[in-house]
């Protein structure tokens, strides 16, 4: 089987390995999960890519005003979550979940772009992420200290910075 979107990903993984369960355990966990896997989708996820693609693909020039309308959306989501991780260790539940999993690629891109030299004319806030989100590094931290995490870091974004 070859499932090329992420999402797709998960829900198959949720079925063919149920332990622990990416979707939650009861109909109301699952549902809190949906909604904020669909937050990330809908709302980090385009605010995001608004600084991330200007920025990887050298477009910051031609792109400026696009990278510049997509900070205070970035900053709105991040103080959501913030929010959502003050005092919790996951986003939904007591453990990791497709919302997690969903979520962190799209925090981690925005923080590998805020550190390249051409991220600096924009003033973006992010980095040191402890800073301005304490609970949220918080979060990030410990999702990379899961099991197999470093298998699942590109090699290339450790040399580049």
């Amino acid at each position: 089987l070859v499932l090329p979107e992420s999402l797709a990903i998960m829900a198959y993984l949720d079925r063919k390995f149920p332990e622990p369960p990416l979707f939650g355990r009861s109909p109301e966990e699952a549902g809190r999960i949906w909604k904020a896997v669909m937050d990330s989708e809908l709302y980090l996820q385009p605010a995001a890519l608004g600084i991330i693609l200007p920025i990887f693909l050298g477009q910051t020039e031609e792109k400026a005003d696009r990278v510049k309308a997509a900070i205070p959306d970035v900053h709105a989501e991040l103080r959501a979550l913030e929010t959502i991780v003050k005092g919790n260790e996951w986003l939904v539940g007591d453990a990791i979940s497709a919302a997690d999993i969903a979520t962190y690629p799209f925090l981690e891109a925005l923080l590998r772009a805020a550190g390249k030299e051409t991220a600096a004319a924009f003033e973006l806030g992010l980095i040191p992420l402890g800073d301005r989100y304490p609970a949220l590094e918080a979060w990030r931290q410990r999702i990379t200290t899961l099991p197999g995490y470093d298998r699942t870091y590109p090699p290339h974004w450790r040399d580049a910075a």
